[in-house]
């Protein structure tokens, strides 16, 4: 039985190859999202697993959310699995996320934090083109935080 699933995983690894590579994108908040925080920066790393007609795509994140109150400190880590698929350098990819949002503040010299988690999901399209050292990755995705808060993201990468 092991020397199936060690068949099996070589099988899956020989008709695919790996892609990995940083990206930086722009995150804009929608409805009530926009009311508490403005277009924020986001750095990512993303792993593909790609096989002759659709990749596995993966990526993690660390988005500085931007806010014009005071003393207020937010992020967002947005960890991303889903399928993309290709026409020629274009693609359109879709799958789930999973959000953790924090916010911590100082109110009276009392430090108050909190955390959430969500499971939501993204669509979004881009395109590939291949450079000398590895390809550039331009895609836009529209994430859904927890399948009710909106945020849009357009960013660029370099995968090698």
């Amino acid at each position: 039985m092991k020397y199936l699933v060690l068949v099996l995983a070589l099988a899956a690894v020989s008709f695919g190859y790996v892609s990995h590579g940083p990206q930086v994108r722009l995150w804009l908040p929608t409805g009530d999202l926009s009311d508490a925080y403005g277009t924020s920066f986001g750095i990512h790393y993303q792993l593909l697993y790609h096989m002759p007609v659709v990749a596995i795509e993966g990526s993690v994140g660390y988005v500085f959310l931007s806010t014009e109150l005071e003393n207020v400190d937010a992020h967002l880590i947005p960890i991303t699995a889903g399928i993309r698929s290709y026409s020629g350098s274009l693609y359109a990819a879709g799958g789930l996320e999973y959000d953790n949002m924090s916010v911590k503040t100082e109110i009276g010299g009392v430090e108050i934090s909190d955390s959430e988690g969500n499971i939501g999901a993204y669509v979004g399209a881009g395109m590939v083109n291949r450079m000398g050292f590895g390809k550039l990755d331009l895609s836009a995705r529209a994430h859904w935080m927890d399948f009710d808060e909106f945020m849009i993201s357009i960013g660029g990468g370099i995968n090698f």
